[in-house]
């Protein structure tokens, strides 16, 4: 029977090997990982005579692999292995797969499918469980050149019906925002994606919920990457935001760099998921700003109760240099003035 066209996403090596198992390692994470339904992600373990039954049926067929390109280790490489022959291939050098041999074999038996092969520059083929970090480093890039070239976006499979369920039962408001974006957090590891909690929704977590906003503001770099995922997520975008009517959660991104010192990010954890906020520092700075330089009294007023809620967290030396940077040095005194014993 007919099922239509399918991909095979099929990872190749030995993880015991070093960075021989780097085709294991991503595959991994694709498993992850909600695909469209007509790609599955399969381990082809150190390959011979079995890949070409994991290819049956297949129109197309990635590999990944650890891959001798004589690169800096770390560096990808995309092989069009249809137009590649047999002596390229073998030039490879694909470690202990013999997929040169393989694809030979194949060729004689019948038409082979369309057929690419991710590979990454190998530092260390020897024996152990970890990559090295030139190659983890490149993890996140070999998923996401995997994710474009099937032409979808993944969302973890976790956030499928259960964890649907368990955001509508978390009262609306900053909670539930903070646990969605746990989810939304984990959903961009894969392609390398941190964002980062800015704006009112911050002042929310650090002051516990005393502070409203109706919506969740977020820095990051890679803004179509965020925009992939919460399309694939059920969201619809309106101008600036992003809304889910059915979570009742509203998203924007209003810029690509954070205003502050990224080493200063508070991390959360949220059911084993990190949850990343602006650092308490710059975020009150971001408030005194806004009260000096548009005459926000409000956030004036913000900035001051961050600060005795926070008075023993916060690290002054940085707040005072940021200030005076910022040209609010003087207000910023002025506030510590009436907090200090």
């Amino acid at each position: 029977m007919d099922h239509g066209p399918r991909t095979s996403i099929i990872g190749l090596g030995n993880p015991l090997m070093g960075d021989d198992g780097v085709g294991i390692a991503v595959v991994e994470r694709l498993a992850r990982l909600t695909l469209p339904a007509d790609v599955e992600v399969l381990d082809g373990g150190t390959g011979g005579i079995t890949l070409l039954h994991l290819m049956e049926g297949a129109t197309r067929v990635i590999f990944v692999d650890a891959v001798e390109m004589g690169r800096a280790p770390g560096a990808i490489g995309c092989f069009d292995l249809n137009q590649v022959d047999a002596a390229e291939q073998g030039a490879l050098s694909l470690h202990e797969t013999g997929l040169p041999q393989v694809l030979a074999l194949g060729r004689e038996l019948g038409p082979l499918p369309e057929m690419l092969l991710v590979g990454v520059q190998p530092a260390c083929v020897a024996p152990g469980t970890i990559l090295s970090p030139r190659v983890t480093d490149a993890l996140p890039e070999l998923v996401e050149r995997i994710l474009r070239a099937v032409g979808g976006y993944a969302i973890l499979l976790p956030m499928q019906a259960e964890i649907l369920e368990k955001l509508k039962a978390i009262p609306a408001g900053w909670q539930r925002r903070l646990y969605f974006m746990g989810v939304l957090g984990e959903a961009l590891v894969p392609v390398g994606v941190r964002p980062v909690i800015v704006g009112g929704n911050a002042v929310e977590f650090y002051t516990l919920g005393g502070y409203a906003t109706a919506d969740i503001d977020l820095v990051v770099a890679e803004r179509a990457e965020v925009d992939r995922c919460l399309a694939a997520m059920g969201f619809t975008r309106e101008g600036r935001h992003w809304f889910s009517e059915e979570l009742d959660l509203a998203v924007e991104i209003p810029g690509s760099v954070l205003a502050g010192d990224r080493s200063r990010v508070t991390e959360v954890e949220i059911d084993d998921r990190l949850v990343y906020l602006i650092g308490l520092e710059d975020l009150i700075i971001d408030r005194l700003n806004a009260f000096v330089h548009w005459r926000s009294a409000r956030d004036g007023e913000w900035a001051e109760q961050l600060l005795a809620l926070h008075f023993d967290e916060v690290d002054f030396d940085y707040l005072r240099c940021r200030a005076a940077d910022e040209g609010v040095g003087d207000t910023l005194q002025k506030i510590l003035s009436g907090l200090e014993p």
